[in-house]
């Protein structure tokens, strides 16, 4: 299932957002997915326990949730992720040699776009199911969906 929102956050909570996506001290240049050189753009990846989860990212808060994988992108020019599933904290637990019996893929994955300016044109979300269904790159809106569906933008 996918569902998309708009309008998710009160403008005070969205820009507490962004500052905390611009100004994450892991924040480093990522470039790693797409082979076009217009490409800039920085992210980082952190993860987080359902307690240790910041204040400014209750909203993603989910009861059937217990561990939050956040990956931060900012994008200034370009750039594509090729298609994927959501499953690399899976992939990193098995790295660890974590027993497989305490090991579950991600159940939902979110996307929000705290801030998309009004030049930029593609950043769509788009899924591969039995059709092909796009979830357009809007202001403050949000995409969820579940974590196994091949996604790309």
């Amino acid at each position: 299932m996918i569902t998309f929102k708009e309008d998710v956050l009160i403008e005070d909570h969205q820009r507490s957002v962004v500052n905390w996506i611009t100004s994450n001290e892991n924040l480093a240049t990522f470039n790693n997915t797409t082979e076009s050189s217009d490409t800039s753009r920085e992210a980082f990846a952190c993860t987080f326990k359902r307690g240790d989860l910041p204040e400014t990212l209750d909203f993603f808060r989910d009861t059937r949730t217990n561990i939050y994988n956040i990956i931060g992108i900012i994008t200034y020019n370009s750039g594509d992720i090729p298609e994927h599933v959501d499953d690399d904290l899976v992939w990193y637990m098995k790295d660890l040699r974590i027993p497989e019996i305490y090991i579950k893929p991600p159940n939902t994955t979110c996307v929000y776009y705290a801030r998309v300016p009004e030049e930029m044109t593609g950043g769509a979300t788009i899924f591969k199911c039995k059709n092909t269904i796009t979830a357009p790159a809007v202001d403050n809106s949000m995409v969820e969906f579940s974590s196994n569906i091949p996604h790309s933008v």
